[in-house]
C-alpha cells in the first residue's frame, strides 16, 4: 500500500478501510472523473477542475462525483485541490413527518430477533453516524465505558473512516446493552474483525445493512421513509430539541466546522424556540412535552440459538462451549426439539 501514489485511484483505494462495493463505486465515480477531465486527477489544475464541476452539476448524481473526488484529494494531503471540488446544491428542508421519533426507533429495533440487527439500528440511533463510518468500525476501535460517578456505562467507538477525514470519536449510551448483547454473540470475536459483521466474519457491505432497515420499517409498519441516513437526520434533530449547541451537535456529528447541514434542521424545533418568546413576553405557556428516550427490554437480548460462524470460519465447538449453551433453557428446548423431529423423522 505505501508503493502506491495516494493521488491514483488506486492508492486512493488502497488506503480506504471500507466495502468492497462501496471502494467500487468510488473507482467508478473517480474513473469517470477523469474520464471528463481527458487526465488523470493527479494531473488536474484548478482551471480543469472548474470545468469539471461545472460538467458535473449537469449530471444527476453529479454531487456525489464531487464529493469523491474531494475525498480523494483530501486524502492525498492536496486540501487545495479538494477545495475546488465542492458544489453548492440546495437541500429540501425535511417535513417534520419525515423525521423519525423515539417511538420509531424503539418499534424498528423491536422488530427485529437478531442481535446484531437491532445493534445496528441501536448504533445508527446512538452515535448519528454514517452508515459507512459504522461499517467500517472493527472490533479494536470500541471500548466499552463501565458506569462511574453518575456516568451512565457506554461504548466508545472510534470512526477512523469518515467523510471529512477527520478521525473521531461516538458514544452509544441509550443502547449500550443491544450492542453488549452482540457483542457476547459475535461469531469472529477478533481485534481485526469487523463490528458489524455475516456469520462468516466478513464485513456487512452497504447494501445488506440498507436491507436490514428496510425490512425493520416494514416489519414495523413505519410509513415514513427510513433508510440508514434517517437515524442521522433523527439525532441531529434530538440534539437541538435537547438544547445542544450547534457547534456541539456538529462535533458530535463529524460535521466540519462551516458546515449549513444543521439549517436543515433548525426550523424542526422552531416551536420550541416560540415558546421561549411567548414565557419571556410573560404570557403562560404549558411545560414542553418531555423529550422521549428510548426503552430497553433486558429479557430480549438473549440469542434462542448461538450466534456461531460457518463451520469453514472456526474450528468445531469444544465440549465446555456446548455445555455452557446448554444452560440456557431456550436453547436446551431448542435442541430438544430438534432431536425429536429427526427421531420422528422417517428413515430412507
Amino acid at each position: 500500500m505505501d508503493d502506491l501514489d495516494p493521488l491514483t485511484i488506486d492508492g486512493f483505494l488502497a488506503r480506504r478501510a471500507t466495502t468492497e462495493g462501496t471502494k467500487a463505486a468510488y473507482r467508478d465515480r473517480l474513473a469517470t472523473c477523469e474520464r471528463l477531465l481527458g487526465k488523470p486527477l493527479k494531473q488536474a489544475t484548478q482551471r480543469d477542475l472548474a470545468t469539471l464541476m461545472a460538467r458535473l452539476r449537469e449530471k444527476k448524481a453529479g454531487l456525489g462525483y464531487a464529493l469523491t473526488a474531494a475525498m480523494f484529494y483530501r486524502a492525498g494531503d492536496r486540501k487545495d485541490l479538494a477545495a475546488l471540488c465542492a458544489m453548492k446544491v440546495k437541500r429540501p428542508k425535511l417535513r417534520p413527518d419525515e423525521i423519525l421519533t423515539p417511538k420509531d426507533v424503539q418499534s424498528l429495533a423491536e422488530s427485529t430477533n437478531s442481535l446484531r440487527n437491532r445493534a445496528l439500528i441501536g448504533a445508527l440511533w446512538d452515535t448519528g453516524g454514517r452508515i459507512t463510518e459504522l461499517l467500517a468500525t472493527d472490533l479494536r476501535d470500541v471500548k466499552r465505558q463501565p458506569a462511574t460517578d453518575g456516568m451512565p456505562a457506554a461504548f466508545r467507538l472510534f470512526f477512523s473512516l469518515t467523510k471529512t477525514d477527520e478521525p473521531r470519536y461516538a458514544y452509544v449510551t441509550e443502547t449500550e446493552s443491544f450492542l453488549s448483547a452482540w457483542l457476547k454473540a459475535h461469531p469472529v470475536p477478533d481485534d481485526a474483525s469487523p463490528l458489524f459483521c455475516n456469520a462468516d466474519g466478513s464485513r456487512m457491505s452497504r447494501k445488506r445493512a440498507w436491507a436490514v432497515i428496510v425490512g425493520a420499517r416494514r416489519r414495523a409498519g413505519i410509513r415514513k421513509p427510513v433508510h440508514p441516513h434517517s437515524f442521522r437526520h433523527a439525532r441531529a434533530t434530538h440534539y437541538l430539541r435537547l438544547g445542544m449547541s450547534e457547534p456541539v451537535v456538529r462535533k458530535l456529528l463529524g460535521w466540519a466546522d462551516r458546515s449549513t447541514q444543521l439549517a436543515r434542521y433548525g426550523h424542526l424545533v422552531s416551536g420550541d424556540a416560540y415558546r421561549a418568546y411567548l414565557r419571556a413576553t410573560g404570557v403562560p405557556v404549558p411545560p414542553p412535552e418531555a423529550v422521549e428516550r428510548l426503552l430497553i427490554d433486558e429479557e430480549r437480548l438473549v440469542p434462542v440459538v448461538p450466534v456461531i460462524p460457518n463451520p469453514a470460519a472456526r474450528t468445531r465447538l469444544v465440549p465446555a462451549e456446548i455445555a455452557a449453551a446448554l444452560q440456557d433453557p431456550k436453547v436446551l428446548a431448542f435442541v430438544m426439539t430438534i432431536a425429536a423431529m429427526q427421531k420422528a423423522a422417517p428413515t430412507a
